[in-house]
């Protein structure tokens, strides 16, 4: 039997006490393009590193190769009560890390959409928005979601009183020399 399509996911805990100070400092000198960009030149290379690294084990576990990735673009998104995210996907890009800095149960899971369309095949999924299936994350508080960039995700509303926050990251491929 072979399993055809399949769409690698990982979840990584992270230390969430070490480095949300440093993203919540990050989003206090406002950053444009990147979290790490007004952060001293020490913690920014840091705390892209624990990012990058993670990205590069995720394609390392998946192809057996070192794959190395640069953090093209990266920004924190405040959710409140009631809302959410529409389906959406990041194409252009490799690789797709959010990372949970505060969330809860009730403020929002995140729902990966199956690449190959609607499907029933698989009892476990659930039927979805506009007939696609689906599967359900609920994340936790230093969580760093891996996936490929193509894949269509959305939210589903924040039911909490609390703000949900988090940290999305495009990775592309540093250099395409490293494939010859």
């Amino acid at each position: 039997m072979k399993h055809l399509f399949t769409t690698p996911i990982k979840i990584v805990k992270l230390n969430y006490e070490e480095i949300n100070p440093i993203i919540g400092k990050a989003q206090s000198l406002k950053f444009t393009k990147n979290f790490n960009e007004n952060l001293p030149k020490d913690e920014a290379d840091k705390i892209e590193k624990v990012f990058i690294n993670e990205a590069e084990l995720y394609l390392k576990e998946l192809t057996n190769k070192q794959i190395d990735l640069k953090l093209k673009q990266s920004w924190t998104t405040a959710t409140l009560k009631y809302q959410f995210q529409t389906p959406h996907e990041h194409s252009g890009n490799t690789v797709i890390g959010v990372y949970y800095i505060h969330t809860n149960e009730k403020s929002g899971d995140i729902l990966l959409h199956d690449p190959r369309g609607a499907n029933s095949f698989i009892p476990s999924f659930e039927d979805g928005l506009s007939g696609r299936s689906y599967h359900r994350i609920t994340p936790k508080v230093g969580d760093l979601l891996l996936f490929p960039a193509y894949i269509v995700h959305s939210v589903e509303p924040n039911l909490s009183d609390e703000t949900r926050i988090s940290l999305a990251m495009n990775f592309e491929y540093k250099n395409f020399d490293q494939f010859r």
